[in-house]
């Protein structure tokens, strides 16, 4: 910069190099005379070659004030084949403001290990609350592994926003165990929307967690243009996305919209998981997202979507629906939910279908609880509910899975007993789950239990199971069925409302009214009066 902190006067390349072998030197400080000013330059503000340097308390890419950009024309930070350097620090005193570059910082390199990026403004002024655009915020790159954007102590969370294109792009099929730890991801310092183009963007990366099991490594991924979340790419295995908020204010309670789908799994990428399946900490929250809540298309196979809030706030019950279904399936052989506790998912209060599978086959939907979506709970082909056909020889999503059919649900103290039949292909087996639920019966939010059937060589089944289950007359019961290879059906369309069964009436009733126990003169009774269980609700 000129004198005056304002003007470009560009360096020809570098504004600052720390070379290969050069160790443990320190760019800035903790004391507001410590900071540089590094901006303008021709390619990159910093480059590291080195190891185990620190950048603490610079201004990279802005004017002296910190409100504007003076662009480095490259990236602001560069660390090439290096490890162990720290990028800011958890106090405001080692914040590094790192806007208004092509990119913000970026980790490159199979050498570059162990860094840490923590505490930093990366796309925003010096307030943290305004805009100054990186193109993107974020870059790691060629390999770099076990690095980390972030981290578990308090103020270690940067302010990734307001970039032109991604806050963080996580990219190569090499760059793995890398670690996005308690950043606003498309909010600003005070916790209200300034976008990045996208959120998170992992493109044929493997192996990398984004969040984490406790709140304190948690991510607030809201308020971006696109996509919250993107794991892309045929390289793009083994990803974990937990722990977050994605869509939502940060604490889980009303929307920040992310433009997009909270998560998008996309383009061939196979074996993510998005949530958890140990501790309620693996939970992410993803609801009121413009696009729809969790997208699973284009070829990606093998995906987990497990114990995930998807449609309503941090308690389960508050509504905040995603405006477009809480999941989109539009591949083959995912799971969304399963049968060990911890894995079902809330889909709830979604524009359109709780789970829409529009085309694919072998996607497994199991044990969630599904109520209150604007469609009904779980739609193959997006076409609303799809009847049944003898044999179940019909061809689509999930192979248009046949639905059972519920005759009777008796309750009683502690149980209900639900009778019914199942046609799809003969000589097979299947999971039937049951569910309950208040009208309409299209959906299921309290899941029961599971029994396996048989179909014989016509391909019926019948079944008269007891459950033990706390339900009430007037609810109804819904059932799935499930094939071998994870082929899950709609709910059955059947409402079936639980009824409870009269006791007997024994002797004559009269109305007593001298209370001396004896029917006198004028205390009429009833007599003759048969009571019944009306097992098939014919009247």
């Amino acid at each position: 910069l000129d004198a005056t902190g304002t003007l470009p006067r560009p360096n020809g390349v570098f504004g600052v190099a720390i070379q290969p072998n050069a160790i443990g030197n320190i760019i800035g400080g903790t004391n507001p005379g410590d900071r540089n000013v590094i901006s303008g330059n021709t390619s990159f503000g910093i480059i590291i070659a080195g190891g185990s340097n620190s950048v603490l308390g610079n201004f990279i890419g802005t004017n002296a004030a910190g409100t504007a950009a003076v662009a480095n024309t490259g990236a602001g930070v560069v660390i090439q084949e290096a490890a162990n350097n720290i990028v800011g620090g958890s106090t405001a005193t080692t914040r590094n403001i790192i806007s208004g570059n092509g990119t913000g910082a970026v980790i490159s390199g199979t050498a570059a290990i162990n860094n840490q990026l923590l505490g930093n403004y990366i796309g925003t002024d010096v307030s943290g609350n305004n805009a100054v655009a990186n193109s993107v915020g974020v870059a790691v790159q060629a390999g770099a592994n076990n690095n980390t954007i972030g981290g578990s102590v308090t103020g270690a969370g940067n302010v990734i926003s307001g970039n032109a294109n991604s806050g963080i792009s996580i990219v190569d099929n090499t760059s793995s165990g890398n670690a996005v730890q308690a950043n606003f991801i498309g909010l600003n310092a005070a916790g209200t929307a300034l976008g990045n183009g996208a959120g998170v963007i992992i493109d044929n990366a493997l192996n990398n967690t984004i969040g984490g099991n406790t709140a304190a490594v948690r991510n607030i991924i809201s308020g971006n243009i696109g996509s919250g979340a993107t794991i892309s790419g045929v390289g793009a295995t083994g990803n974990t996305l937990r722990g977050n908020f994605i869509g939502t204010n940060t604490t889980g309670t009303a929307a920040i919209a992310n433009g997009g789908f909270g998560v998008a799994v996309t383009a061939n990428a196979s074996n993510n998981t998005i949530g958890g399946d140990s501790t309620i900490g693996d939970r992410n929250v993803i609801s009121g997202n413009s696009s729809g809540g969790v997208i699973i298309n284009a070829g990606a196979t093998g995906n987990l979507v497990r114990g995930n809030f998807i449609g309503v706030g941090t308690d389960g019950t508050t509504a905040v629906g995603n405006s477009a279904p809480g999941v989109l399936i539009d591949s083959s052989n995912n799971a969304i939910g399963g049968t060990a506790p911890g894995l079902a998912n809330i889909i709830a209060n979604n524009a359109i279908a709780g789970v829409t599978v529009n085309s694919g086959t072998g996607n497994s939907i199991q044990s969630n609880s599904i109520f209150a979506n604007t469609g009904i709970g779980i739609d193959l082909g997006n076409n609303g509910a799809t009847a049944n056909d003898a044999g179940d020889a019909d061809t689509g999503a999930n192979n248009l899975q046949n639905t059972p059919v519920l005759t009777t649900a008796t309750a009683s103290a502690g149980s209900v007993t639900v009778v019914g039949t199942y046609n799809s292909t003969p000589s097979a087996n299947f999971t039937l789950q049951f569910f309950s639920n208040n009208p309409p019966g299209t959906q299921g939010q309290t899941f029961i239990a599971s029994i396996p059937v048989t179909t014989d060589a016509a391909g019926n089944a019948a079944f008269n199971q007891t459950f033990p289950a706390a339900v009430t007359a007037g609810q109804l019961i819904t059932a799935t069925a499930i094939d071998a290879t994870g082929n899950t059906s709609e709910f059955s369309t059947q409402q079936v409302p639980v009824v409870v069964p009269l006791g007997s009436i024994t002797g004559i009733k009269f109305n007593d009214a001298d209370g001396n126990g004896t029917q006198a003169a004028g205390e009429l009774g009833v007599s003759g009066v048969t009571v019944f269980l009306d097992t098939n609700n014919d009247g």
